[in-house]
């Protein structure tokens, strides 16, 4: 949700929220949240993540409805926590797009017995 209402706050006015899902390596997933909006200037990327960080005039953020700067730090934190990875690629005037991989969870089901063999009726 962090993903999604940061490429809509961020999105130009009319601009597109794009969202897709697919089977990365190994049976991960992976997940792509794009917008077309305004970007996040390179000297701001390696910080994006951080908590309470936050790009451009923060007072203009609050008039808009932005959050404190946590949300970045949220997904980070639950995609760390999953094993996965998360990137970033911006350009000022153009868009941005996250990228989530996340591994595929081990398959812990247990086997099933074999099935019985049904005796022909004598």
């Amino acid at each position: 949700m962090n993903l999604l209402s940061n490429a809509e706050r961020y999105c130009s006015e009319g601009g597109r929220v794009r969202v897709a899902v697919a089977s990365g390596r190994d049976g991960a997933v992976a997940l792509s949240v794009s917008d077309d909006g305004q970007g996040i200037p390179p000297e701001h990327l390696e910080r994006i993540f951080d908590r309470l960080y936050q790009v451009g005039d923060v007072v203009k953020q609050r008039e808009k409805g932005a959050g404190l700067g946590l949300g970045l730090a949220i997904v980070k934190g639950i995609v760390d926590a999953h094993r996965g990875t998360i990137t970033v690629r911006s350009q000022v005037g153009r868009g941005t797009r996250f990228r989530v991989a996340l591994p595929r969870a081990p398959d812990e089901r247990p086997a099933l017995p074999p099935s019985p063999t049904l005796a022909a009726p004598p």
